[in-house]
């Protein structure tokens, strides 16, 4: 070799590299290349690079295991065939490939396996000329899920907000329309109205566990739990749904337990037989088909199905609620129990029923799970702990009260509500002074201390509430029986009612018969 030399402008020789450094360089390059080859294949996002036809020239060991095979065996792959055409990803992914700029978008690719954040950028040749494109792909499944999970603990959160700002309102609406069905239900026994009353009592008083069970299903509020009997509660649910069941559709019951008991909220349980029902007949309103309700007990010991590891090791009361529809489609299955899902269409319900259903049978150390086949039906099997036999309350004819007629301030800033309780209230004996505020009853009561065996008041009320208005009224005479009725009472309110010393809180609104049980313990 020669090379002319800067200072003397003659020419030099300079040496010939070896053979041994030849291979040197020879081996760096392949080094290089293997590394990189290496880092290609080891890194974690999908690479794919495409010709200018859109065809597979190269892709990682990544994508390779995506796709289930190795990547030499994709080459040359259309795009259509390497992303498939699912969710539209292909057409997507294409339109992207296309444009002659940068760009990044989420999407999900189902033949992938998941959610990615995919960035596509022009791949030029040494002179800056595009001869193909360069698609990575970011897995970001884990996030869209935390994502979707925070929106829906949102939503639950909106829910709760919701219900408990209108709770108020509508359990008064209730009480009014409750209130004077059992006025008029005195006068109706044994007469052709007495069914229509019990009808709208019954309906109140869904709606009253209908707001109830909303709050407590998204706000996970304590509930209050009985030991109660499933039998009867499941024959309760039949009978109110027969009434309006088409012709076409038939009930089945297979009863076959000895202990039916479990501890729950009979309101909330009610709920879910009535969800699951509800969802049931819903599916065979078109094809008509069997209803099938079963009862029975299953004792789960150490070995257990995979669908109950999450019980415990006991006995428990197993509902099975069956339907002969079109089943459930298997690609939704998984999801029938996530709140606000819903494949009925608009105006068929909100897709709440199973989602609450399911929250509410988890909360009493339970589970509910589905099985199904494209046109052979559905069932849901829901699983509650049995316990022990130790008796069931009684309904009890109403006792004379106590101390001769005793006299209540009855306080409720709904004047519908007021004159409505004041009447029952009157019928059954009381006497009754109302108020229409907390600024009056105070006035009122500071006028003759001694003239009331019992304060009656509503929490919810402009200026003065039924909190404030009870500190007065003790603070002028300790030891007064007190009773608090709220829209909605939870367990700081409780408690501080507590400190205060009133002696009972009710939930609004409060069908009589229970009213007249909580005034008689308060006095």
């Amino acid at each position: 070799m020669t090379k002319k030399s800067a200072a003397t402008g003659r020419m030099c020789l300079l040496p010939r590299p070896s053979r041994e450094d030849d291979l040197r360089m020879e081996q760096s390059i392949l080094r290089a290349k293997q590394e990189w080859e290496r880092t290609f294949d080891l890194v974690p996002d999908c690479i794919l690079i495409l010709d200018l036809s859109l065809c597979a020239r190269r892709l990682n060991m990544t994508l390779g295991d995506r796709l289930g095979t190795h990547p030499r065996e994709l080459l040359g792959h259309s795009l259509e065939q390497l992303a498939g055409t699912e969710d539209g990803a292909s057409a997507r992914l294409r339109e992207m490939c296309l444009a002659e700029v940068n760009a990044s978008q989420e999407m999900h690719i189902p033949r992938w396996g998941g959610h990615f954040l995919i960035a596509v950028s022009p791949f030029l040749d040494a002179d800056g000329v595009r001869n193909g494109t360069i698609v990575v792909g970011h897995d970001i499944s884990r996030w869209k899920l935390l994502e979707q999970q925070l929106e829906q603990s949102r939503r639950l959160e909106a829910l709760g907000t919701l219900a408990g700002g209108i709770a108020h309102d509508f359990n008064t609406i209730l009480g009014v329309i409750l209130g004077y069905a059992e006025l008029m239900q005195v006068h109706a026994k044994g007469g052709p109205q007495e069914r229509r009353l019990n009808e709208i009592l019954r309906a109140g008083t869904r709606g009253k566990e209908l707001i109830r069970q909303i709050l407590t299903f998204s706000r996970q509020s304590v509930s209050r739990n009985t030991p109660m009997r499933l039998t009867p509660l499941v024959e309760e649910v039949l009978q109110h749904l027969m009434e309006t069941m088409p012709g076409h559709i038939s009930v089945r019951r297979m009863f076959d337990v000895k202990s039916d008991q479990v501890l729950a909220d009979p309101s909330l349980v009610h709920q879910v037989v009535l969800n699951l029902c509800t969802n049931a007949l819903q599916a065979m309103r078109e094809t008509g088909g069997t209803l099938e309700l079963g009862l029975d007990e299953i004792c789960l010991g150490a070995e257990r199905p995979p669908k109950l590891t999450n019980l415990t090791p006991g006995t428990y009361v197993h509902l099975r609620v069956n339907d002969s529809g079109p089943g459930i489609p298997p690609d939704v299955t998984h999801r029938i129990f996530d709140p606000f899902f819903t494949t009925k269409r608009p105006g068929q319900g909100t897709g709440m029923g199973l989602a609450v259903a399911h929250g509410i049978v988890r909360r009493y150390g339970g589970t509910i799970t589905a099985e199904s086949a494209p046109g052979e039906g559905a069932t849901l099997h829901v699983y509650l702990p049995q316990v022990t036999d130790v008796g069931a309350g009684q309904e009890n004819e109403e006792e004379p009260l106590p101390g001769g007629q005793p006299s209540i301030l009855l306080v409720d800033d709904e004047q519908a509500l007021l004159t409505v309780t004041q009447q029952a209230l009157s019928t059954r004996g009381y006497r009754v002074t109302s108020a229409a505020s907390g600024e009056e009853a105070l006035q009122v009561f500071r006028a003759a201390p001694e003239a009331f065996d019992l304060l009656l008041i509503d929490q919810a009320m402009p200026n003065m509430s039924g909190l404030d208005l009870a500190q007065s009224v003790l603070a002028l005479r300790p030891g007064l029986p007190v009773v608090l009725c709220a829209g909605n009472p939870d367990a700081t309110l409780r408690k501080k009612a507590k400190r205060l010393g009133i002696r009972e809180v009710a939930d609004k609104p409060v069908p009589m018969r229970q009213l007249m049980e909580i005034l008689k313990r308060a006095l």
